[in-house]
């Protein structure tokens, strides 16, 4: 039942949504919709993932979902459905992954890595950008209805840095916007450019 996540001290429920860059993250929403159907069937059609896992990780475009399962509506309760995520993929796929830049080029596999080195990503900024953060507005990481973790990569340390509620009462100044770490978590090397923000300062 909803909220059971918490009765049993002795476990601890874990989500883990991996990897899924580009078209290929409608693959995990279909999977993530088929489980929540399930969840719905047990519990009644307001049953929503977030409500059964004490955490929910993801990575790349998992992140992104992960953000969008524990972002909570002005009810308090998740603001998308597992469906939702399906729909949204299917209509800002586009928009998220715009037309590459230098088409022609990135037609040439083995010309990948030069290209990437000497005119940039694939993919322009901009569009996941806009998308993401109309998709999650100003909430942060203290605002998701259970803890997640998103593991963001820093450029300047050269080092991962992990996005946790657990992580974040060590380090307060992890709590980010929820758009910002998604964006970050999505910029994969050679296909969406490198993603500055700033964390809040303590």
């Amino acid at each position: 039942m909803e909220g059971d996540k918490f009765t049993d001290q002795n476990l601890v429920s874990i989500l883990s949504i991996d990897g899924g860059g580009g078209i290929r993250g409608i693959i995990l929403a279909v999977i993530l919709n088929f489980l929540e159907c399930e969840l719905q069937k047990l519990d009644g059609p307001k049953a929503r993932i977030a409500d059964y896992f004490n955490t929910i990780s993801g990575t790349n475009t998992g992140g992104l979902m992960t953000a969008m399962l524990t972002c909570p509506n002005s009810r308090g309760r998740p603001l998308y459905t597992a469906n939702d995520i399906i729909n949204i993929y299917l209509n800002y796929f586009t928009s998220i992954f715009c037309p590459p830049r230098r088409s022609l080029v990135w037609k040439l596999p083995f010309l990948e890595r030069v290209t990437t080195f000497f005119l940039g990503p694939k993919y322009d900024g901009w569009c996941p950008h806009k998308v993401v953060r109309q998709l999650l507005g100003e909430k942060r990481l203290h605002d998701t209805l259970t803890d997640v973790v998103i593991v963001d990569y820093d450029n300047i340390s050269d080092d991962l840095v992990v996005f946790s509620n657990q992580e974040m009462t060590k380090l307060p100044s992890l709590d980010a916007l929820l758009s910002d770490i998604c964006i970050g978590a999505m910029a994969t090397p050679g296909y969406l450019p490198s993603h500055n923000f700033e964390t809040i300062i303590i």
